[in-house]
């Protein structure tokens, strides 16, 4: 198992490599977006654009190699990161 960028133990080895590559905005921004919160209100609480936060979510699925907020939220579940959501 590899340390996610939280150092925290996370199982999935592919989704893990590529989880660790994030940087910590990108780690905060895909744990908003799997909490349920759009781009708007991510913009508003990070006090970024929203266009920033367009090019980090955009980041954030290719680099990890999801396609929706579904398979970000079941990634970030099934690697054992879900409780850095209590970073949000």
């Amino acid at each position: 198992m590899l340390r996610g960028g939280s150092g925290r133990r996370c199982a999935g080895l592919e989704f893990c490599a590529a989880w660790a590559t994030l940087s910590r905005r990108q780690i905060d921004v895909a744990l908003k977006v799997s909490a349920g919160l759009t781009s708007k209100q991510i913009a508003r609480l990070l006090l970024v654009s929203y266009q920033t936060v367009a090019k980090h979510r955009q980041a954030i699925f290719r680099l990890l190699g999801v396609h929706s907020v579904a398979e970000l939220a079941l990634g970030i579940a099934a690697a054992g990161l879900g409780d850095t959501l209590s970073e949000l």
